[in-house]
């Protein structure tokens, strides 16, 4: 079966830098759970999962653009 709209999907995640290094996971954790297809995802991350069959592992680069933008350094604080 393939991943859809109108489905609830669940899935672990590990988020790494573009070095490598991991910035975040849930890997031990629950899955993280969503209705595919309504915008309750990051685009990037709804687009990487759509038509990827259940229980698949797969690894993704996604555009700052399709998850949560692009830095705005004019929004960055020193303190």
């Amino acid at each position: 079966m393939s991943i859809k709209n109108d489905m609830v999907v669940q899935f672990k995640y590990t988020l790494r830098d573009e070095k490598g290094e991991v910035l975040e996971t849930n890997k031990d954790l629950d899955p993280i759970a969503y209705l595919h297809g309504h915008n309750n995802m990051m685009p990037g991350v709804e687009d990487s999962i759509e038509g990827k069959e259940v229980g698949v592992s797969f690894s993704v680069t996604l555009a700052p653009e399709t998850t949560y933008g692009v830095r705005n350094e004019d929004a960055i604080s020193a303190s």
